[in-house]
């Protein structure tokens, strides 16, 4: 982490209630302003990484501002909305279809550890 980073994030922490606030007076919920004051501070800190910035919380503040407008922008997903359950899939998800695999090896590998005549009886 360079010094530049370190700079960048401490003034981002001491102005994170501002921040917050800011957001917050813009939408209808904590939850909404938490993650766009959270994506706010990722960019920053990353585009801090790439160049150093003269005012990383004037520049927290705008990349807070274009999420917002993103957000209300025709299109964009209706954080709102609720999740149709017709949608909802009965099939594994890819963790739990990653975690069989992984189950499967385990098994095979210790079956192949078995001795022959122990193995064949279990199988």
């Amino acid at each position: 982490m360079s010094v530049q980073d370190l700079s960048a994030g401490r003034l981002l922490a001491k102005n994170a209630v501002r921040l917050r606030a800011f957001v917050r007076s813009r939408v209808h919920n904590d939850a909404d302003a938490d993650d766009i004051s959270q994506e706010a501070y990722a960019r920053v800190l990353a585009r801090s990484r790439a160049t150093p910035l003269k005012d990383p919380v004037a520049y927290a503040f705008r990349v807070a501002l274009n999420l917002l407008s993103d957000q209300r922008r025709p299109g964009a997903p209706d954080v709102n909305e609720p999740i149709d359950d017709a949608a909802a899939s009965d099939a594994p998800s890819p963790f739990e279809v990653l975690d069989m695999k992984q189950r499967a090896d385990l098994f095979t590998r210790a079956l192949q550890r078995m001795p022959r005549l122990r193995r064949e009886v279990f199988v």
